[in-house]
């Protein structure tokens, strides 16, 4: 329901009011709150990354809530970041005081709840235990050596800590 207050940048540019596309709205009304395991294969710029960082967002004001999400590299997790931001800072501000959020260069902060969303890039978050782990172009998440690592390996060193915060992937 708040998805509406908040306005996005089409390709032109222009502002435009934030509604979920039919793909977004199934998403979120069949699989996002009823499954700890989420895989969507969809086109590029279809708009879920940025959904769901809304959505953590949204979480994180309600209840202690830790979203880390693995980009690319760095400026795809700084620009998750900066595009988090700026959909929220559209939102009227009597929401936005309810949130009391603090932005950073590499993380977003949530003083009432303590919740946090972490961007890095698919190198990082090793040591961070969650709620909610996004990889973003999972094909790309590579290992700290050269080489793409293998999807069900980097998933199998992620479920413990998942299963132990009983939220997901």
């Amino acid at each position: 329901r708040l998805f509406p207050l908040m306005s996005i940048q089409n390709k032109l540019g222009q502002e435009q009011k934030f509604e979920l596309w039919p793909a977004q709205v199934d998403f979120f009304e069949n699989y996002v709150y009823q499954n700890l395991r989420v895989l969507v294969l969809k086109a590029r710029q279809k708009g879920f990354t940025l959904t769901v960082g809304l959505d953590s967002l949204l979480q994180g004001a309600l209840q202690p809530f830790r979203t880390v999400v693995l980009s690319k590299g760095d400026t795809e997790a700084r620009e998750f970041l900066e595009k988090t931001q700026r959909v929220y800072e559209t939102m009227p501000e009597r929401f936005q005081s309810i949130f009391d959020v603090k932005f950073h260069s590499d993380y977003i902060f949530c003083k009432n709840t303590k919740s946090e969303i972490i961007s890095l890039p698919s190198t990082g978050g090793r040591s961070f235990t969650c709620h909610r782990l996004v990889v973003d172009e999972a094909a790309y998440v590579k290992k700290r050596i050269n080489g793409k690592i293998d999807l069900s390996q980097f998933l199998a060193g992620a479920s413990p800590t998942l299963e132990k915060m009983g939220w997901q992937i």
